[in-house]
């Protein structure tokens, strides 16, 4: 197959445990770009985080006529980097939005809901800081919700231990099983609802319209529930070492290299063959 773009998932596959791409695994992103390669970076993360991030990896984008793309809010939306401009987006539908916020509230669960450049919740909690930490982007408490809803969000994040979100998940499941809902895991403390007609997949295929190109030209790497669809869709399916046991059993390939490793120099070398002097694991 003539594969001619990698779509990386970036939390607990791309990044390492500080999240950060190693030294070894930009030097593997730059030959997979030098043999022709796209590299997409396809995040849950919102824009602004998954701008910052790919802007670091991919200073020259917008150069030489060429651009380099993203796809955040768990296939939400299509950006491109050099720009910033959103080339594609489908918000969450407002009922299913306002039917969210009132299962959150009735759970006691923080629910965070984004615009542009920051998100928004109704309560100043611990959740919301680590979470504002953790992706650089900044946060506003409001009295309700319901607006920033019905301004249009791309995605809804319910935050909250894992058994407490099982337990909403089975209550807004009605809505799911109509169609007017998709919820995934993206951590164990992350529920993400999205437009039912949203994931990783669905923004790649966008992605790949723009670009000419069949997702069976695609390489998806990824390691959590959020990441299956695109596994299932692309030409190849590439799951990380630490992936969940359902990423694995729809992979075409498992690698043995976990985030904390190098796994694009892994990559690399299964797709290509190439030994190189990336790291001295490859001698």
């Amino acid at each position: 197959m003539d594969y001619q773009l990698i779509a990386f998932d970036m939390d607990d596959t791309l990044l390492d445990a500080e999240r950060r791409v190693s030294p070894e695994n930009r030097q593997a992103l730059q030959e997979l770009v030098h043999q022709g390669m796209r590299i997409v970076l396809c995040s849950g993360r919102p824009t602004p985080s998954l701008l910052q991030l790919a802007r670091d990896l991919f200073p020259k984008a917008g150069t030489d006529n060429a651009d380099e793309y993203i796809v955040s809010f768990n296939g939400a939306a299509v950006v491109a980097v050099a720009s910033g401009q959103e080339l594609h987006s489908t918000p969450i539908p407002v009922e299913a939005g306002l039917a969210i916020l009132a299962a959150a509230r009735e759970h006691g669960i923080l629910l965070q809901a984004y615009s542009k450049d920051q998100f928004y919740t109704e309560r100043d909690d611990e959740r919301a800081r680590d979470y504002s930490q953790s992706v650089g982007l900044p946060f506003e408490v409001v009295d309700d919700l319901a607006d920033i809803i019905r301004a249009g969000s791309l995605k809804l994040l319910m935050n909250a231990p894992h058994e407490q979100l099982v337990q909403t998940k089975r209550h807004l499941q009605e809505l799911s099983d109509r169609g007017e809902l998709h919820m995934v895991f993206s951590k164990p403390h992350y529920l993400e609802c999205l437009h039912p007609g949203v994931n990783k997949a669905t923004g790649l295929e966008h992605l790949c319209r723009m670009l000419n190109l069949d997702l069976q030209q695609v390489i998806a790497v990824g390691d959590s529930h959020n990441d299956l669809e695109m596994l299932q869709h692309a030409g190849l399916g590439v799951a990380v070492a630490n992936a969940r046991d359902e990423l694995k059993a729809a992979a075409d390939m498992v690698l043995e290299s976990d985030h904390t490793q190098s796994i694009a120099v892994e990559l690399l070398r299964r797709i290509t063959g190439l030994r190189t002097d990336i790291s001295p694991k490859l001698q």
